[in-house]
């Protein structure tokens, strides 16, 4: 199972989205992401945009690959 998450180090959250159509958005606005396991969309502010960090876990059978 991969995770749908990103992490505004602006505001010290990180945003899940757990389903197709869950937006999740930072408090300040900066980033958000959407489409839980079924796809991932990313906004964010540009003048933000050096503090975008994608996280992406993958089962222990991907990583042994």
């Amino acid at each position: 199972m991969n995770i749908n998450a990103i992490y505004c180090k602006l505001c010290n959250e990180i945003l899940h989205s757990k389903s197709v159509h869950d937006w999740v958005g930072c408090k300040g606005k900066h980033f958000y992401t959407d489409g839980g396991n079924d796809y991932q969309r990313i906004g964010f502010d540009e003048k933000v945009l050096k503090d975008l960090f994608i996280v992406k876990l993958v089962p222990f059978s991907e990583e042994e690959k």
